[in-house]
């Protein structure tokens, strides 16, 4: 739900809403101009009043009609001249003029344009809901980032995703709270201005405050305008020349009234009411004038706008061109089979895709949707299939985000029952966790069990077949569900280089450099490479040749290097590895890049912690390759032997020399009196302490066993802190990439 009132908003109103932001971005600028344009003369001592200012206006003017000191600070009189009218700046300490006041005609173009499109009354109706459906965009985008994120303590953890979908993250965190300042006092000024909230201001026009008709005062002399300081006047009106009877009329910040000329005290003043007030704050911080850095600031935040309303497009498009349609999908309340998923990334989606085919060959009535839209209950279903993915750490996906809450509302019917499968990837300790959790919901509300649970490794077409099958038993059909996975376009990539290790101890690995193929044509019909975007620590999925699912290899390097670099260790029977390590330069492979934001090097200052092992150490070493802002980093490194296996000594070195790793810490197990990272960690402990209390992230990449021992030397290095790995992971500051 907090997606759909957040996309169809921006569908509907998107183009308004950024065409306000950018004019009003322009605006933001009016206040810088005007305040570095000013000529020499406009600043005036505070405890100037409008009694100097008035009488230096008189003296130098003869026929003043009113001054009106802007937002700028700017102090303009109208008078009357042989001419006509004019309008003259003038110094604030003198009354002198400073030249001719000619407002700028492009910043009143933009003001109209910001205010009502140049549509009158309907365009300032249409500039108001603008501002309201800013706010629902702001507010619905900080709950989503939220919902994403884990949770408010998770706030402001590194965003993951497409390109176009960390930009969208990080330009609305930075812009927020300005946003939500411009879409709130917007929205409150265009409710006054249609006298839908706040007192409607006072017709002066009803007015007839007359002076006492005794000889003017000289406005240097009156007791009203000596008692008002500059900053407070808004707008000082001069009676008729040669009228006895006319009045002065003052408006300043806290209200408005009417002086008489002969003695110079206030005729009548009226207080500003709370909405009157209430306005003038929300024009001062909707527009910045007065505060030129300010409104720069607002400036900034509304040419985020933009930014927002591409980069969300731009995902809301890539979701709907990958969103899985389900042939024959039937009302939930008529299907006798109910499929849930949770997916975070679309990939469980195409298995349920299959197997509602399956299903329905087999001539049942089945309903497919996520399991955020799991309805209060199924009166016609006699079994509930739920395909659940986990994200993270045991987290429910996003097509999940909010299944357990609606779960408190189900009513299951007693003949319901239910088969949970969960996908993921086994190398991870928090395996098909969400897909436990969801089960043991289920078995707590006492729905029957139609098969136990089974899970899916790394998306294994075998092994969700192999459930398949016995579903269909369990059902009494004959069940065949033939799933190949959705894959992205692939490219192609031709080895240039490779170096071996590993050999003494029959564990060969392979460094392997590749450059992309040329695969788009390019101008004048020329040809070009191929350039996928990447960072060290992202994932390439290779497919090898008589397979059709892909293995994830991490990059050791990021695409402004010029190449894309892993390390593999060839496993006995392993039928991607085999192919890879019998690469050459000049062989091709073809694969697809996945991001991995949650292991890219981290943003900030704070030093950062690399531990590795084998050939986990090679998308540290790319995070390395790529520090050239030379943030602290520290690598503790381990292998079995130096003489064999040692990946990348000579490029830590040259890294270390140039500062962009601070400090190596070399284990070797098969040596004399050898030792793996973890010894090393509990060796350095006092080190490390002193590097988590700056902040340091902790980034982790090898074997499961290693990350393991790793896990559990941390915990006892970081003891004397109060912290554990667990507490760090849920701060976003200890990652993993093992297998």
């Amino acid at each position: 739900m907090l997606r759909i009132l957040h996309t169809w908003p921006t569908l509907l109103a998107g183009v308004l809403v950024t065409v306000m932001a950018i004019s009003g971005a322009v605006l933001s600028l009016e206040p810088a101009v005007a305040r570095f344009s000013q000529p020499v003369g406009q600043t005036v001592a505070e405890d100037t009043t409008v009694a100097s200012l008035a009488s230096g206006v008189v003296a130098h003017f003869s026929d003043p009609q009113k001054i009106v000191r802007r937002a700028s600070g700017q102090v303009v009189v109208y008078h009357a001249n042989a001419d006509g009218f004019a309008a003259d700046l003038v110094d604030p300490a003198t009354g002198a003029s400073l030249g001719s006041y000619q407002p700028s005609v492009f910043f009143q173009t933009v003001t109209e344009l910001h205010r009502s499109l140049f549509a009158g009354e309907t365009g300032r109706i249409a500039t108001g809901i603008g501002a309201a459906v800013m706010i629902l965009l702001s507010v619905g985008g900080v709950l989503l980032l939220v919902t994403r994120s884990g949770g408010w303590r998770k706030l402001l953890k590194p965003s993951s995703g497409t390109f176009a979908q960390r930009l969208h993250v990080e330009a609305g965190r930075i812009a927020v709270a300005g946003l939500g300042i411009l879409a709130v006092t917007g929205l409150f000024m265009s409710l006054t201005s249609f006298g839908l909230i706040g007192a409607p201001a006072e017709d002066s026009f009803l007015s007839f405050a007359e002076s006492s008709g005794g000889p003017a005062l000289a406005v240097a002399d009156m007791p009203a305008l000596q008692n008002v300081d500059i900053a407070d006047l808004r707008e000082l009106v001069f009676p008729a020349k040669g009228d006895a009877l006319d009045v002065f009329g003052l408006t300043v910040a806290q209200g408005s009234g009417f002086i008489d000329q002969a003695t110079g005290d206030f005729l009548s003043f009226s207080a500003n009411t709370p909405a009157e007030s209430l306005y003038q704050l929300a024009y001062t911080l909707h527009t910045g004038q007065g505060a030129w850095g300010y409104a720069l600031v607002l400036g900034i935040a509304g040419l985020s706008v933009p930014v927002l309303f591409v980069s969300g497009m731009a995902t809301w498009v890539r979701r709907v061109r990958r969103s899985v349609r389900i042939a024959g999908n039937v009302h939930a309340g008529r299907a006798d089979t109910v499929m849930l998923v949770g997916s975070e990334g679309n990939s469980t989606w195409g298995f349920a895709r299959s197997l509602h085919a399956a299903l329905k060959a087999q001539g049942l009535v089945v309903h497919t949707a996520s399991m955020n839209d799991l309805a209060g209950s199924y009166p016609s279903a006699k079994r509930l299939i739920v395909l659940a993915a986990t994200y993270g750490d045991g987290d429910a996906p996003a097509s999940a985000s909010r299944f357990m809450s609606r779960l408190a509302g189900f009513s299951s019917q007693t003949d319901l029952a239910v088969s949970v499968v969960g996908f993921g990837d086994r190398s991870f300790p928090a395996f098909c966790a969400y897909a436990k959790q969801v089960e043991g919901a289920l078995k707590d509300m006492g729905v029957a069990e139609l098969l136990p649970m089974a899970t899916v490794d790394r998306q294994s077409t075998q092994q969700f077949a192999a459930w398949s099958h016995d579903l269909g038993k369990a059902i009494g059909i004959d069940l065949h569900v033939e799933h190949t996975a959705d894959l992205p376009d692939l490219n192609e990539w031709e080895c240039v280089a490779r170096k071996d290790f590993g050999q003494a101890y029959q564990t060969p690995k392979s460094i392997l450099r590749f450059r992309a193929v040329q695969t788009k044509p390019g101008r004048f019909g020329l040809s070009r490479a191929a350039r996928p975007s990447f960072k060290a620590g992202d994932l390439i999925g290779i497919l090898p040749k008589g397979s059709d699912v892909p293995r994830f290899y991490s990059l050791a390097s990021s695409a402004s290097d010029g190449f894309l670099e892993i390390a593999v260790s060839k496993h006995p029977g392993g039928l991607c590895s085999g192919q890879l390590c019998n690469l050459g330069p000049g062989d091709r492979i073809a694969g697809f890049i996945q991001p991995n934001a949650r292991f890219n090097m981290p943003r900030g200052k704070a030093p950062v912690i690399l531990i590795g092992a084998g050939t986990g150490v090679a998308p540290l070493v790319g995070m390395v390759r790529a520090n050239d802002a030379l943030k602290p980093a520290y690598l503790f490194a381990g292998s079995r032997d130096p003489q064999s296996d040692q990946l990348y000594r000579e490029e830590i070195d040259t890294f270390r020399k140039s500062g962009r790793v601070r400090n190596v810490s070399y284990s070797f197990s098969r040596v004399p009196g050898g030792a793996y990272v973890q010894d090393a960690l509990r060796a350095n402990a006092e080190e490390l302490r002193r590097m988590v209390r700056q902040g340091a992230d902790i980034m982790i990449c090898g074997g499961t066993s290693m990350a393991e021992g790793v896990s559990k030397a941390l915990d006892d290095v970081l003891g004397p802190l109060g912290l554990t790995v667990q507490k760090l992971r849920a701060d976003g500051r200890y990652q993993e990439d093992v297998y």
